[in-house]
C-alpha cells in the first residue's frame, strides 16, 4: 500500500513539474558545427525593464531547444514581442577551451517554429566573433567567411 500510495505521488509530482517547463525550438551552430549537449552551458537571456534594471533569465540549453522553467518562461511572455533580448552562453570545446557568446533577437523569435543561432568566430584570440540567426520570418545575411549550413540546388 505504501509503495502504490508513493508510486502515485512520484508520478503525479513528476508530471507536474515537466509539464511546468517551457520548451523553445533553437538550434545553436558554432563553427558550423553542433555543439555536444554539455558543451553550452551558463546560457541567460538580459533585458532591461523600465526603470533600467537589467534582468537575467537563466535556462538550459540541449541539442535542438532552450528550456525554461516556468517562472523564466512566463518573464518572457510578458514582455513585448517587439522587444529585442540578448542571448548569452559559455561554450566549451573539446579540448578545454571556453568561449563566450552574445547576441540580440527579438523576443518574438522565441515563439516562431525554428530559431537557429549561426556562430561563426572570425578572431578567437580576440573575441571576434559574427552572431547570426534564422527563422520562418527573417534571416540575418550570411557572411563570406561563415561556413556552409545549408546545400545548394
Amino acid at each position: 500500500m505504501k509503495f502504490l500510495y508513493f508510486s502515485i505521488l512520484y508520478f503525479s509530482f513528476y508530471s507536474i513539474s515537466f509539464s511546468q517547463d517551457a520548451h523553445i525550438n533553437c538550434t545553436i551552430f558554432v563553427d558550423g558545427k553542433l555543439p555536444e549537449g554539455s558543451a553550452i552551458y551558463d546560457s541567460y537571456f538580459t533585458y532591461f525593464d523600465n526603470m533600467s534594471n537589467e534582468i537575467r533569465i537563466d535556462f538550459n540549453y540541449v541539442i535542438g531547444e532552450i528550456q525554461l522553467n516556468e517562472k523564466n518562461s512566463n518573464s518572457l511572455h510578458v514582455l513585448d514581442p517587439n522587444d529585442s533580448i540578448c542571448m548569452n552562453f559559455s561554450y566549451r570545446k573539446y579540448n578545454g577551451r571556453t568561449y563566450t557568446y552574445s547576441g540580440k533577437l527579438k523576443i518574438i523569435w522565441l515563439s516562431y517554429r525554428y530559431l537557429i543561432i549561426r556562430i561563426t568566430n572570425l578572431n578567437r584570440k580576440k573575441g571576434i566573433y559574427y552572431f547570426g540567426y534564422s527563422t520562418p520570418d527573417v534571416s540575418k545575411k550570411f557572411i563570406s567567411k561563415e561556413y556552409d549550413m545549408f546545400e545548394e540546388y
